[in-house]
């Protein structure tokens, strides 16, 4: 197999997948949501319960963002923080670098009050947003208190908002028990999901291949001006086009190739080109070492397309870097190629999964935007 055959192979798989009816729907009310929230108001006052590990994501802030544009819209939201990776209090910290006022337990402007993972309450409220991890006991807890008839949404989730026992758990369905560390329960999960269900409410996921395809409109870099939006959105693309997970996770390239086949064609670089394939061979080197030849073909077909648009944009590797678990591109690119990648970037655009879940929550309930 070659370099060229690899990339040929690639891009023309990614150019074969259609994106999801639902998600083309999403992505056409996510702006109608962003153009019309001035002047959106609920037909009563509903309490929304929004679950975020804002701080990982970039999509995570551009919800809050959203959400802060929500008052007199007649919602009340309860925003509960992660915890996780990170405590809730770093969350919040990083908020308060947004909203400054900003406290555990204290509404901000009469509608919107933040909590920590560990949260619990025996308040009945009306829709639930599923977009990052909890403890057991928040998660049994807002399982339990969703309306009769009421709605929540599962960012990650399969269709019904269980998860597939045998396949890797989705981050916003695991547990933050043990501080640091997210644990899989799919069991677990799928029984309070049915119990729930069991309820009357109705739940519903986001699944992975329609939240790629919520890609953010450039309405976002219009209306959102904040520097905490800018820089992550930046980062947020620098990750999905630079960095190189091992090669068994066919699964993330396959993602960030879904995603990077829709933005502009890089310019022609024939040193980058250069560059690119010694990357791709050293790749292909790597995954022959771990594994079988029909995965390796599989891997190679979204790492390639990746590293060779990288590489096109400016992008150069640290030599025997890529290849590892890691959510840091500087971990993989020369220091003084990043600025040169990051100005190829400007009119491309990445997934907004969270916000695509909280657009679903508002259809449901049949709040009109």
């Amino acid at each position: 197999m070659t370099v060229p055959l690899f990339y040929a192979q690639g891009e023309a798989y990614f150019r074969s997948l259609q994106v999801p009816d639902k998600a083309t729907q999403l992505n056409a009310r996510i702006m109608a949501l962003f153009r019309g929230i001035r002047d959106m108001e609920s037909p009563r006052d509903y309490i929304l319960t929004i679950v975020t590990d804002v701080l990982e994501d970039l999509d995570d802030t551009a919800l809050f963002l959203l959400l802060l544009r929500m008052q007199g819209s007649g919602l009340q939201i309860h925003l509960v923080l992660s915890g996780g990776l990170k405590d809730p209090s770093e969350r919040l910290a990083f908020l308060q670098t947004i909203v400054p006022d900003l406290e555990f337990g204290k509404p901000f402007n009469g509608y919107l009050t933040v909590f920590p993972d560990g949260y619990t309450t025996n308040e009945v409220y009306d829709g639930l947003l599923v977009a990052g991890p909890m403890c057991t006991e928040t998660r049994r807890s807002l399982f339990k208190n969703l309306e009769y008839g009421g709605h929540a949404v599962i960012v990650g989730a399969l269709a019904d908002g269980t998860v597939d026992p045998l396949k890797i758990s989705p981050i916003d369905t695991r547990h933050t028990d043990t501080p640091g560390t997210l644990t899989p329960c799919q069991a677990d999960w799928n029984q309070d999901v049915l119990l729930c269900i069991n309820q009357y409410a109705n739940v519903m996921g986001l699944e992975p291949e329609v939240g790629r395809q919520t890609r953010a409109p450039l309405i976002l870099d219009e209306i959102t001006s904040h520097p905490a939006y800018k820089q992550q959105a930046l980062l947020a693309k620098l990750l999905v086009l630079t960095s190189r997970p091992p090669p068994s996770q066919i699964r993330l390239n396959d993602a960030n190739g879904s995603v990077a086949i829709h933005w502009p064609t890089p310019p022609h670089d024939d040193e980058g080109l250069a560059h690119g394939a010694e990357v791709v061979k050293a790749y292909y080197d790597l995954a022959k070492s771990t594994m079988s030849e029909t995965d390796v073909v599989e891997t190679m077909r979204g790492a390639s397309f990746m590293i060779m648009n990288a590489t096109a944009r400016g992008a150069r590797y640290l030599p025997g870097k890529f290849g590892s678990a890691t959510k840091t591109f500087t971990d993989f690119l020369e220091p003084s190629s990043i600025d040169r990648v990051a100005s190829t970037l400007h009119d491309c655009a990445v997934p907004l999964y969270d916000v695509a879940g909280f657009v679903m929550l508002l259809e449901a309930l049949k709040i009109p935007f």
